[in-house]
This record gives C-alpha cells, structure tokens and sequence, in this order.
C-alpha cells in the first residue's frame, strides 16, 4: 500500500509532503518511531511526522541524528500514544486517587489537559455513549501513565482509544470508540490464519516486601487455570510453578497490588495466539481476536497489542501481534 509522511510545525499545521520517508512507528508497547528523511526537510525537534493516510501513525520528533556521509537524517520521537504513555495520572493533593465520572469522551479530554497534551490533541467533543461512574484510575506504577491508564478505563466498557486528525482544528482527535469483536461469528480464522499454542506459565508468587527477619512482609498469590489471581491455591504437583517476586522497599498493600498486576501479566503465557500472512492494518489496538483448532481442542481467545507500521520507497506494510506475543 502506498503511504506519504506529512511533517507538521509545532502548531500541528501541515509544511509540507515529504520525499521519502523510511523507518518504522510502533504502537501498543514502545510507542515510538524512527525514520530516515530528507536533508533539505524542515525536520525540527517538536515537530510532528505524520502518515497522512494513516494518521494513527504519527507523533512528535524528540531526536535528530545527522550523518554527513548520507542524504538523510534520521528522526525519532513519541507516537500519539507514547505522549500518552510518557505522562502520568495523578491524583489531586491530599486524595489517594483521581476517580472521575462522565462520558468517556468527556473523561479523555479532561485527561488530555490535565496531563498538558492539548497543543497537539484533543479529546472528541460529542459523546462517545460510554458512561464511566466514580472511575478509579490505577495508582500501580506500571499502569500510571495516561495510555495504560485510558485503556484500562476503556476496557470496563469494551471500548478502545481512536486517534484521528482533523486539519481544521490543526488537533489529533482522541475518542472512545468500540471494541473490535472478531469471535461473535465463529473464530476469527475464517478472517485470517493464526497460530496458536498452549503453555504452563508460572502460577504462584512469593511475594517478600519491606522488613527485617521474621518481621518481614510475605504471602503468597495464586493463579488458576483459566489466569485468574487469588490468595488460595488450585494448581499442585507437577503442573505447579512457583516464583519469588521481591520489591523490598514495599508495604503489603503497594507488593499487594503489584504482585497480583505481575502475576497477571505472566497468565499471557497460558495461551498463545499468533496472526500470520498477509496483514492490512485490519486490526486495532486492544481488538479481541482468536483462533481454534478442533483437532486438539485448543481455543484461544486474546486481543491485539501492538501494530508496526514499516515505511519503504513511498510503501507502508503492517505487522499486528496479540497479547500473546509481546
């Protein structure tokens, strides 16, 4: 498929069309992008590239490298969802957590400015129909930031975050949209193939936290066989496997709530589902795929997690792996 990169100033107005454009964004895990361009290019450190077909596939340039051996230079930077991602969620002073209420377009704009993003997006201003009531955000480390923080919100309503641009407001759009269901008629492989697999990940943690000797914090977190965590044990013998997970500067309740986030992290493993052959960019991050096998009795169910957009010669070519795979 053919792809242009726009390159837009720092009030997110286009400049101009770029020549060429070769390098790779990647969203759903790092979040970033790096591209060789054009010397004779107004590429400027915040400054945003942009794929103008694909506008999902855009964000600010954090780095220039400059060789002067080559024609190009090479940019990198965040994506839309690396903003998002490099920014927390905090709560107000003296308040543990910031919960909010409202449309969940509401709620994302709100996010947007609160976190300082407006100068390059905004949130949908008409509502989603998502309604969100005393919404905690997560005051776990790992899903502090405003990407992980608005997906987990997202999820609660089986919606997902979309990214758009609209020229006339010079803004990245940011809407709650629905999720994609890809196993309502039957497994996703009359769509596409999928290799898919099972496994035995780890299944209890020993959590040791902040103390001395016998005064130090200790429990044990369980998961199950379908992946979900509790304090009792279901799985013995051969099937068991079992892993120390020490933070020692922490108190029960932050090793609480970061043990079982670990623990369920490590349930991916249970299963394993794999999109292979061609890919169009079909999918969209946090979409809910699956396959099936029923001569071994395997069915697997998961969502997507991350989308590579590769850029080469004026081409654009997608690679999408689940939660599975990353």
């Amino acid at each position: 498929m053919l792809a242009d990169v726009m390159l837009l100033n720092e009030a997110m107005q286009e400049i101009e069309l770029l020549d060429f454009a070769e390098g790779d964004y990647t969203i759903g895990t790092s979040n970033t992008f790096e591209l060789r361009v054009p010397k004779d290019s107004a590429i400027k450190q915040g400054r945003y590239l942009m794929v103008d077909e694909y506008p999902e596939f855009g964000g600010v340039i954090d780095g220039i490298e400059i060789d002067t051996e080559e024609d190009y230079i090479t940019a990198t930077g965040r994506t839309w969802h690396g903003l998002l991602a490099s920014n927390l969620i905090k709560p107000n002073n003296g308040q543990t957590h910031l919960i909010m209420s409202g449309d969940a377009n509401e709620i994302i704009a709100a996010i947007i400015e609160r976190i300082g993003l407006t100068e390059c997006m905004i949130g949908q201003p008409t509502p989603s129909g998502y309604t969100l009531t005393n919404y905690q955000f997560s005051r776990v480390s790992s899903r502090m930031d405003a990407y992980t923080g608005l997906r987990d919100m997202l999820s609660t309503v089986s919606a997902k975050l979309r990214f758009t641009y609209d020229a006339a407001r010079a803004r990245i759009i940011v809407s709650a949209v629905a999720r994609g269901i890809y196993i309502d008629d039957g497994f996703d492989e009359d769509q596409r193939n999928f290799v898919i697999s099972e496994g035995r990940p780890v299944n209890h943690l020993h959590c040791i936290g902040t103390g001395e000797g016998t005064e130090r914090v200790r429990f044990d977190l369980y998961a199950d066989t379908n992946g979900n965590v509790s304090t009792t044990q279901t799985i013995f013998g051969v099937a068991h496997h079992e892993e120390p997970y020490e933070l020692s500067a922490s108190e029960y309740d932050d090793l609480m709530a970061d043990g079982i986030e670990r623990l369920k992290e490590l349930q991916a493993y249970i299963s394993g589902c794999k999109i292979v052959g061609l890919d169009d960019g079909f999918y969209d991050i946090d979409d809910t795929v699956g396959g099936v096998s029923s001569d071994y009795n395997v069915r697997v169910v998961t969502s997507v997690a991350e989308k590579i957009a590769a850029l080469d010669d004026g081409e654009i070519v997608f690679t999408t792996k689940t939660e599975t795979e990353v």
